[in-house]
């Protein structure tokens, strides 16, 4: 019944990342991640670091590249393509899995915090976008909300939200929170978390244009042989 009523009586707009209430998130790995499409690879980005990219786009550069198997043995797992295992914990230091196929691993220090140095932006700056934030002081952190799967009780949504507009200048050429990444001035990234805006949209209070001019997304599924009128 929930679900009815939101589907007849909403329909949903993207949030705009410069609006209040943005969301954004420090960790690399995201719940979403967890599906047959996402690949990873691991590289070395310098002597000292490895970059992680999720279908070719970086996530993070991280100081070691480690995991430990179901009974805790650490091993160090060749460079290389990889894929998530399970539903991602979305904090920092939560648990990720990984495996190749034939080893089922997680991350050694779980999550990684977002660090992508100025370098691999500026070398994917087609697909990476970021803006700048104003203080952190603007911002309320917001507690992960826990629910149990599988028997396993995950953690997701940690991050913080803004309270004010931002006001880089780049905000009028954002169409998409794909990629995009939020800098703090003491130059602390966090990722875009992108959420969406209900619009009511019954009879009696429809959604003006269709939400064609403000961007609503209609909640019908689209015709098939069950709903095709014949």
């Amino acid at each position: 019944m929930l679900c009815y009523y939101y589907r007849a009586s909403f329909s949903t707009r993207p949030r705009n990342p410069c609006q209040a209430n943005s969301r954004w998130r420090k960790y690399s790995f995201f719940e979403t991640d967890y599906s047959e499409d996402y690949n990873i690879n691991v590289k070395m980005y310098n002597k000292t670091s490895y970059l992680i990219t999720i279908n070719g786009v970086p996530r993070t550069v991280t100081n070691k590249f480690q995991v430990q198997d179901y009974y805790g043995t650490i091993v160090n797992p060749p460079l290389g393509d990889y894929r998530f295992s399970w539903w991602t914990q979305e904090y920092v230091g939560g648990e990720v899995g990984m495996n190749n196929g034939v080893d089922w691993w997680s991350f050694v220090g779980g999550n990684p915090p977002l660090f992508l140095p100025q370098s691999v932006i500026d070398q994917y700056n087609t697909t990476i976008k970021t803006l700048q934030l104003p203080s952190r002081s603007f911002f309320q952190d917001i507690s992960p909300t826990a629910f149990e799967a599988k028997g396993q009780q995950f953690y997701l949504g940690a991050g913080i939200m803004s309270t004010v507009n931002v006001t880089d200048s780049k905000c009028q050429k954002i169409t998409s929170g794909l990629n995009l990444i939020g800098v703090f001035p003491n130059n602390d990234q966090w990722y875009y978390d992108a959420r969406v805006i209900l619009e009511q949209n019954t009879i009696d209070k429809p959604v003006p244009d269709g939400g064609g001019k403000t961007g609503t997304l209609c909640s019908n599924v689209a015709k098939n042989f069950l709903n095709r009128k014949l």
